[in-house]
């Protein structure tokens, strides 16, 4: 009996350690995005040229105006641009020095794609925009409103074209099914204000 009980809590131990190790791995993987993600300033990307080992760059960050270094190719614009292009137009810089060259770009952290939501929220804070993301769907991972807040005067600060447009949203419509014209698609850098 005690050999079974032994035998239990060693098959118990590796499936909980085997378990750990591969949510370990699973946090330091590259984040994985549709092919159709547009680059963002303030993402990180893995970039490498199969066969070319010193063409091997992990973990570059889009700088805030959008470019990007690498090498033989220089400074690069990237945002907005999907992985697939981003590849393209590397692969179109590097021919000068590698011929037919097949270049790889992974999104490592898409950092750049973020909404935020403050105010009278359970979790305020940043949301990953990873695919098309509501403003209903991001005040659902935000958690519940606190019993203060006006869920009629909810807004939307968004920059656009250097100026803030103010969007007003009422939770109470859209949740009923009204006004649903009103439950936009965020844009990274939108902020959602719960007064």
């Amino acid at each position: 009996m005690l050999k079974k009980i032994r035998i239990c809590l060693f098959v118990c131990f590796s499936l909980i350690f085997s378990l750990l190790v591969v949510a370990d791995e699973h946090d330091s993987a590259p984040t994985q995005v549709s092919l159709l993600y547009r680059i963002q300033p303030g993402d990180v990307l893995n970039i490498s040229v199969w066969g070319e080992e010193t063409m091997q760059y992990k973990e570059l960050r889009v700088l805030p105006d959008g470019t990007l270094s690498y090498p033989l190719t220089g400074v690069i614009e990237v945002k907005g641009k999907t992985i697939g292009e981003v590849s393209q137009l590397i692969a179109e810089k590097l021919k000068v020095f590698i011929p037919e060259p097949n270049v790889n770009v992974m999104v490592h952290a898409a950092e750049g794609n973020l909404a935020y939501v403050i105010g009278k929220v359970t979790k305020s804070g940043p949301i990953s925009l990873l695919q098309d993301t509501t403003v209903l769907q991001a005040l659902s991972l935000s958690g519940p409103f606190d019993k203060f807040a006006d869920k009629s005067a909810i807004k939307i600060i968004r920059l656009h074209g250097g100026q803030q447009e103010l969007i007003k949203f009422d939770y109470d419509e859209v949740s009923k099914g009204d006004n649903l014209n009103s439950n936009i698609f965020l844009k990274p850098g939108d902020t959602i204000v719960v007064p």
